[in-house]
């Protein structure tokens, strides 16, 4: 015994079910992102310190200063140096930055100047919880008419990122800030990006595009969208007859 024939009506809501199954199919599922600045080239001197908020949550996660005097003596000198500051402020912002200990005053660090692609994650990298980055930093000065120059820090007239994590609500966070040396007590933030979900993510790699992905209401109200469309088009439809 044969079924019975689908009417049109019948045909059509096959029809948008399916057109409805197959959308909720392609929604990717919700994934990490890697959220990036974009160009900030932010100048770093005595007299212009810079503030970072990696994941816009209205505080400072890091801050760059920059010092400097001279001295006109018979030994005239002049001393420079730029830094990297993790801030906190209550549980949450910046932590520490991947670099080692200074050798002489455990308060201060030496950040490590990552190259691009390096993968930035907890569990194997050495993290400086110091007080405070040196980044560049000099000494000049003359004696008996011969001049000196001691140089230091890993971003002396040099480009390259800085490894940085910080507390966020939903708990630590990795990320980088780009960082052009070109002086020792002055410098360039260029740009930064952390990872959202706590897992570990490329130094210095930008993503092209930041694609929002749907979460659980997205997908709802992609559903509650396609029933409409679907009952929209079943109340205009007018062929019911049997075919």
């Amino acid at each position: 015994m044969k079924g019975k024939k689908k009417t049109g009506l019948e045909k059509r809501l096959m029809a948008y079910t399916a057109a409805a199954v197959g959308a909720l199919a392609m929604v990717p599922s919700a994934e990490a992102v890697v959220h990036y600045s974009g160009p900030k080239n932010l100048t770093v001197n005595p007299q212009n310190p810079v503030a970072v908020d990696l994941n816009n949550d209205s505080v400072t996660d890091f801050r760059f200063i920059g010092y400097g005097y001279q001295v006109s003596t018979p030994y005239s000198s002049g001393f420079g140096v730029v830094g990297i500051i993790p801030g906190t402020s209550k549980g949450v912002g910046g932590t520490g930055v991947i670099g080692v200990p200074g050798a002489y005053f455990t308060y201060l660090s030496y950040p490590t100047r990552l190259a691009t692609g390096y993968n930035i994650q907890s569990s194997k990298d050495k993290w400086s919880n110091a007080y405070a980055g040196l980044l560049a930093g000099g000494l000049k000065f003359t004696s008996n008419g011969k001049s000196y120059s001691y140089p230091f820090g890993n971003f002396n007239n040099a480009a390259g990122c800085i490894g940085v994590r910080f507390n966020t609500d939903n708990g630590m966070r990795y990320g980088w800030i780009r960082f052009q040396g070109t002086s020792p007590s002055s410098g360039i933030v260029k740009d930064w990006a952390y990872e959202d979900s706590g897992g570990p993510i490329e130094a210095c790699v930008a993503p092209a595009v930041n694609v929002p992905t749907l979460n659980q209401w997205g997908i709802m109200v992609l559903i509650a969208l396609l029933a409409g469309m679907s009952l929209k088009a079943l109340k205009t439809d007018k062929s019911g007859q049997d075919t």
